[in-house]
């Protein structure tokens, strides 16, 4: 079961997907908001490879629908935020050979 934890404050909602590759060698878990990093137009996401980030590794981290990074290490900031603004948040990994990790959006993370 994964939990997520209420922020209150006037900056951007984030609603987190947990999303996670079903392939065995790029695993994403534990995708959350870092609460210390929120202001209101920035926020830190952060989430778990529990297999370790291998060389020439990618993750691909999308904002409602549309990728709008990506990261080669396991937090990012995502800036040009508007406050009291929702976003859906998801994370996959693609591995050097560009095989592309599943979203599995099971867990939804609010944060106000």
């Amino acid at each position: 079961m994964v939990k997520g934890k209420l922020l209150k404050s006037a900056a951007p909602v984030l609603l987190l997907f947990l999303a996670a590759c079903s392939r065995e060698n790029i695993r994403i878990t534990d995708l959350t908001v870092l609460p210390m990093t929120v202001t209101t137009s920035s926020a830190v996401l952060s989430w778990d490879n529990p297999d370790g980030t291998r060389e020439g590794d990618v993750y691909e981290i999308w904002l409602d629908g549309q990728m709008a990074a990506q990261s080669r290490v396991t937090h990012i900031t995502l800036d040009r935020l508007k406050a009291s603004t929702d976003y859906k948040v998801k994370v996959r990994g693609i591995d050097a050979k560009g095989r592309e990790g599943d979203f599995q959006p099971d867990g939804v993370f609010p944060h106000a």
